[in-house]
């Protein structure tokens, strides 16, 4: 026996689930084998705001990859499964808009630790300095920022200028970390880790 605390019929799939522990994305959960966005659920974080699209979501390679087509109004597409403690990797690849007369800058990023459309955490990515165009016109600084949104408002514009502004405001989010260093460029793909324990108050991220 290898006295490594798992049962030795176990040793190389933790969750009897037919698929190795080596590529199975949660090893621990039978009902979980890999990363598949084709069920989410989609939320409008500015639905008052007409002046861009609505997002669009399209799901690609076997839902391994979700595309979000235009630049648009801000938005979520949140995946059902729940999740706790959490090593998550993926990829951010920004292609420009063909409808863009001028290539936009705006944010990319992602969610974790989703309860609500008005509480969960953020890291968001800005490629340039900009100030938003409607009062009282937020300023969004180039780089990576991890937020807790923790929203009295909820979807709206506070949230949505909230979201833009580069330090915490009171009532809607708070700023805990930021990176100044890089702004994302078009057609580059860029990997990412992010390593979450809730029980322990633990964030990582990697880029």
């Amino acid at each position: 026996f290898s006295e490594d605390g798992k049962g030795d019929c176990c040793e190389n799939d933790f969750d009897g689930d037919a698929v190795t522990d080596r590529i199975d994305n949660c090893p621990a959960n039978r009902n979980i084998m890999e990363s598949d966005f084709r069920n989410f659920t989609t939320v409008a974080l500015d639905p008052e705001d007409d002046a861009q699209a609505d997002p669009h979501w399209e799901i690609l390679n076997d839902g391994a990859e979700i595309f979000q087509k235009f630049n648009s109004d801000p938005g979520l597409a949140v995946g059902r499964h729940k999740l706790e403690g959490v090593d998550f990797e993926g990829t951010f690849f920004i292609a420009p808009d063909p409808n863009d007369v001028v290539a936009d800058d705006d944010f990319v990023g992602f969610v974790f630790g989703y309860l609500n459309e008005r509480k969960f955490y953020v890291v968001s990515w800005k490629a340039k300095f900009q100030r938003y165009w409607r009062e009282p016109r937020p300023v969004a600084k180039a780089g990576i920022t991890l937020k807790l949104v923790n929203s009295t408002s909820g979807p709206g514009p506070k949230l949505r200028n909230a979201l833009w502004n580069d330090e915490s405001v009171e009532g809607e989010t708070v700023k805990l970390w930021q990176s100044k260093k890089l702004g994302w460029k078009f057609d580059t793909a860029y990997r990412w880790k992010l390593m979450h324990r809730p029980a322990i108050g633990l964030i990582r991220f990697e880029l």
